[in-house]
């Protein structure tokens, strides 16, 4: 029995954890297989199946072990889903978080009641209106961010770009500067133009000949 015990230590001190900075406010955590909200200190630990929960004077820092880093802004719910070395997943169920990601992460995931938002080596925001079906407002700082949405719909967003998320999907995006796909359209047809504007002055200086 105390051997099983020991190893049951060894395998929980293994799992993997995060820490969390509390600058300001009061922050509540309620640990994985708890019902129990309790408050808790700068530098507390946080492990994969916790729950974070910060109020209106909160200014808080969740900090990862690649250096990763989510900030918890006022009246914010966030889940812990998992911090392993595959990737860290989050849930969002109000309020909002800045994450900034390290670039050799492989997988960064913020989910939200109406969107999945994945980034690598990027700077973005999420946030999350209970009120509004879990309306889902993204923008990104720095790097790219895909954000999906529960019907299949899917965007990438680039730095100074954002969307919003309803329940019935995907808005269309705000772009910082168009889109390649936007622009090549009009380039394809300025060529066409004048490759045609080439021949028709061939054809008029033959004729005229």
């Amino acid at each position: 029995m105390n051997l099983l015990l020991f190893f049951l230590a060894g395998a929980l001190s293994a799992s993997p954890t995060a820490r969390l900075e509390v600058g300001k406010g009061t922050v509540h955590l309620m640990r994985a297989g708890s019902s129990v909200w309790l408050p808790i200190e700068t530098n507390t630990e946080v492990l994969q199946g916790d729950k974070l929960r910060t109020y209106a004077d909160t200014k808080a820092i969740l900090i990862l072990a690649d250096s990763s880093t989510v900030e918890l802004h006022p009246w914010s719910l966030l889940h812990i889903d998992s911090l392993d070395s595959q990737g860290q997943n989050f849930r969002l169920d109000m309020g909002s978080v800045r994450s900034r990601v390290a670039k050799f992460m492989r997988r960064f995931q913020v989910a939200t009641p109406v969107s999945v938002c994945a980034a690598r080596g990027t700077d973005y925001n999420v946030a999350v209106d209970p009120d509004q079906q879990g309306k889902t407002s993204v923008s990104v700082a720095e790097g790219k961010v895909s954000v999906k949405d529960d019907k299949g719909g899917e965007v990438l967003l680039a730095k100074g770009d954002s969307v919003i998320v309803l329940a019935e999907g995907l808005q269309t995006p705000a772009r910082s500067s168009p889109s390649e796909e936007s622009e090549s359209p009009p380039r394809r047809r300025r060529l066409f133009y004048s490759v045609m504007g080439a021949f028709v002055f061939i054809a008029v200086a033959l004729v005229a000949i």
